[in-house]
């Protein structure tokens, strides 16, 4: 699995490499070899610009995540992009007790789990199936080699 980070803010300080580490055990977790995923940290002007255009949505949100292909069984090297707000995690972190670090990984499992399939919409057993699987990811993502 290759992830591709991009640190396109410069607001605030983020150890890339380390959270690059941790997606890559993710991924591995979910059997994801021979994939590519783009991991792209942004502000809010940013993502909000990004959540307007794609999703015609007002005001900026924590994480979008633009999928190249569908289901964890897709034949595709190309999985998409996750696009995260650093100031928005940093926001939320501090109101939830966490580091940044730790909502980075949040976002960043909620991300991959929508490229690959997972939703929250719908049904009640949909959202607590994608919320057991955000956990189990981000016990993996915290195994750094």
């Amino acid at each position: 699995m290759s992830v591709v980070a991009a640190n396109r803010q410069r607001k605030i300080k983020v150890n890339v490499g380390a959270l690059k580490r941790s997606v890559e055990n993710m991924t591995s977790f979910l059997g994801l070899t021979g994939k590519e995923l783009g991991l792209i940290l942004t502000d809010n002007v940013e993502i909000e610009a990004l959540n307007r255009m794609f999703l015609h949505r007002k005001g900026a949100t924590n994480v979008l995540a633009f999928p190249l292909c569908t289901g964890k069984g897709s034949s595709g090297p190309l999985l998409g992009d996750i696009v995260i707000s650093v100031e928005k995690a940093r926001e939320e972190a501090g109101r939830a007790g966490l580091t940044l670090m730790e909502r980075l990984l949040c976002l960043t499992a909620h991300g991959l789990l929508h490229i690959i399939g997972y939703t929250h919409e719908g049904s009640s057993r949909e959202a607590r199936k994608m919320e057991e699987m955000e956990k189990r990811l981000i016990i993996q993502a915290k195994r750094i080699a």
